[in-house]
């Protein structure tokens, strides 16, 4: 028996096999998008290969409806999973807000960080429905889950990827309706119900091949149409946009964008700890030397909180005849300055993001066509939205004082920025007598500065895991005491210190330099994400300060390496999910070929029908085996009349005469016959290489 047909047999006993497999492939496609989006690929792996489990589980469970045991299983073992799951789900909610014991299965800094927690409450909540799908509708309700996962996590994350993702949820979800339409509509049930008339093997594996056909060309037509699309918005977007409109927040970057993380937007909260974000690509720099790469400042500090004040957001620009656009207040301000320098960046969007570049712009080409140069904030950052393969040039003033302007440079009295020289009062306990105590000394508010800079360096520990107390009134009184913390909390600590010694100062966001490549350009990814503090110096003007602290390289080399781990799993673990799935099916059709492949007994009768067996093979292979109503004698008759005198009916005769005596108990053979049917039927093959096939083959039935 051939594997073709093995594979009908098959799905003629389980019809409802391409509905598990359609289910499958629908879950696996949504699961690998909340991974990708809330950057947690190693967990979302465990829970992926645990639901794939759980698949195999209830599909094997279901076929065994008609066992003894599965009243027991009914009755007793379901039951019991269900009431643990509505239990687990019941603790499992309030942890997905930063509550309870349960915060630990929720990978880091996706715990009160609204989608990415729902996203992780749906995929534990699949791999604990999987275990007890035993019916069409419950596999179906997989795509319900489905459906509203890709859509929270396709307005949280704009790459590509999750419209990659989309097509074999697609083809999934078509492969799973179909077939269960199908066998819904010839009364088929499989699992506790066995009513009606069931799609015969044959009947289910030429539906299953036009259904392949029709689904992939389905989702071919979806790709095509989606890339043509993409291609389309990513040329027009941008001339699109109308002066005083901002851009929805996934491309604008003021919100949730790419690879799972929050980037910093119009509010900075501190302390939130969860690990550094994943190693997604953002953009990459051409540049002469290391600098940050500035998007945001914040002059307001809440207590656990950065804002920026309300300040007029203007357009500006003045269109250049080379096709450039000069950024004027900039180059007004960067005037007031003892000494600049300039700076040229070349900037290559790889993801849709926002503009991060050295402060501040002057001149930018190519033009920013339809934007007016786009919303200037009042510190000169430029609001700019980038479109992956967006390329653009940028020319940046710097501040460049000498040591000796720095140490020169006075208290400033009457700053006009009054946010940047205050203190909240709830954390002016720890700060100012710290303060004072570091200010001894120093005369200058550079050398203070130093000062402070040197104490944190020297005290505080990089921790990018650590997640403050949401008790605390005050995220600073925490960190303080507790030494251990992110650039964020680093960066709050300097401001902070600076402006209770009357130095003005703010904190700044954005990323750092990132990872030099071969051609000397600079890869930014979102795992460079950083905050840095600036102070202002009269005459100067804003100069960061990035304190150094203690393990902040040590850190800097784990993290990468569990990026690396993190890239491996992302890349490899849909091919090791679907390794597995292929290895059980190909178990099961393994299986399911023994069990139908015929077993002869070691006695003289089944060495006799052994070799009528594999003579009948050795028949088939030429066009000449038995059809449905023949007898062995009939079918011996007509092969003789077929292929008159043929050296090949010299061996088949004794073999199908001694399988005929045998088959109908005409008497018993000897042994000296058996030898001699065996010997005829391994020299049948030989004869019959000289056969030619017919054009019409005839079905071989055993």
């Amino acid at each position: 028996m051939n594997l073709r047909a093995v594979l009908i047999a098959s799905l003629g006993r389980r019809a409802d096999l391409p509905t598990y497999l359609g289910g499958w492939v629908a879950s696996m496609s949504w699961i690998y998008v909340v991974g990708q989006t809330i950057g947690a690929t190693g967990q979302t792996t465990a829970l992926a290969l645990a639901t794939t489990l759980g698949y195999l589980g209830s599909f094997t469970l279901r076929g065994c409806t008609d066992r003894s045991w599965w009243p027991l299983v009914e009755k007793g073992a379901v039951p019991l999973l269900n009431i643990g799951r509505l239990l687990f789900m019941l603790v499992l909610v309030p942890a997905a807000i930063g509550w309870g014991p349960l915060t630990v299965l929720f990978p880091g800094g996706t715990s009160g960080q609204e989608e990415w927690a729902i996203g992780t409450v749906f995929v534990w909540a699949m791999t604990l429905h999987s275990l007890t799908m035993f019916s069409d509708g419950l596999v179906a309700f997989a795509s319900v889950l489905g459906v509203a996962m890709m859509g929270l996590m396709g307005t949280d994350n704009v790459n590509p990827e999750v419209g990659v993702a989309f097509l074999p949820f697609l083809l999934g979800n078509v492969l799973m309706l179909s077939n269960m339409g199908l066998t819904h509509y010839t009364a088929g049930r499989t699992g506790s119900q066995r009513h009606g008339r069931r799609p015969d093997g044959e009947q289910l594996a030429r539906w299953l091949g036009d259904q392949f056909i029709v689904s992939g060309l389905t989702v071919a037509l979806t790709a095509v149409i989606g890339i043509l699309m993409g291609a389309t918005l990513q040329t027009v977007m941008p001339r699109l946009m109308v002066p005083g409109v901002r851009m929805p927040p996934g491309l604008a970057g003021s919100t949730k964008t790419v690879g799972g993380f929050a980037a910093m937007g119009e509010d900075m909260v501190v302390g939130t700890g969860g690990g550094l974000p994943p190693e997604t690509p953002l953009m990459v720099v051409a540049c002469r030397e290391p600098l940050l790469w500035r998007r945001r400042v914040y002059n307001h500090f809440s207590g656990r909180q950065w804002s920026r004040t309300k300040g007029d957001e203007r357009r500006v620009g003045r269109s250049l005849s080379t096709g450039a656009m000069l950024i004027e207040p900039n180059v007004v301000e960067s005037r007031t300055w003892r000494r600049r320098r300039e700076v040229t960046q070349d900037i290559q969007a790889l993801a849709n993001t926002e503009l991060a570049a050295a402060p501040l712009v002057t001149w930018v080409s190519p033009a920013l066509t339809g934007q007016r140069g786009g919303p200037l904030l009042p510190d000169g950052d430029l609001r700019v939205p980038l479109v992956v393969g967006q390329q653009i040039r940028l020319l940046s003033s710097i501040p460049d004082p000498t040591q000796d302007d720095l140490k020169s440079a006075p208290f400033e009295k009457d700053f006009p920025d009054g946010e940047c020289l205050n203190l909240p009062v709830s954390s002016a306990g720890a700060i100012e007598p710290l303060a004072r105590r570091l200010a001894i000394g120093h005369k200058g508010p550079y050398d203070v500065a130093r000062a402070i800079q040197d104490y944190l360096e020297r005290t505080i520990t990089y921790d990018a895991v650590v997640r403050a107390p949401e008790s605390d009134g005050s995220v600073m009184n925490w960190f303080l005491d507790e030494k251990r913390g992110a650039c964020d909390l680093i960066a709050s600590a300097m401001v902070l210190l600076a402006r209770a010694n009357g130095i003005p100062a703010r904190v700044a966001s954005g990323y750092a330099t990132g990872k030099p490549q071969a051609d000397g350009r600079y890869l930014v990814t979102v795992a460079q994400a950083h905050a840095w503090a600036e102070l202002h110096f009269q005459g100067l003007g804003w100069i960061p300060f990035n304190p150094a602290v203690q393990g902040q390289g040590d850190y800097a080399k784990t993290a990468e390496l569990q990026a690396r781990l993190a890239r491996l799993l992302r890349l490899r673990w849909p091919v090791v999910v679907m390794g597995l799935m292929g290895l059980w099916l190909l178990l099961y059709v393994l299986n399911e070929w023994r069990k139908a492949w015929p077993r002869f007994q070691p006695s003289p009768a089944g060495r006799v029908e052994l070799t009528y067996h594999r003579a009948q093979l050795a028949l088939a292979r030429v066009g000449r085996q038995r059809r449905r109503h023949e007898t062995p004698r009939e079918h011996l008759e007509r092969l003789r009349v077929q292929d008159p005198g043929a050296d090949y009916l010299a061996d088949l005769t004794p073999v199908a005469e001694g399988y005929e005596c045998v088959r109908y108990e005409l008497g018993a053979l000897d042994h000296e016959r058996v030898q001699f049917i065996e010997l005829a039927g391994r020299h049948l093959p030989q004869t019959l290489k000289r056969v030619r096939r017919p054009k019409v083959r005839g079905r071989f039935v055993q």
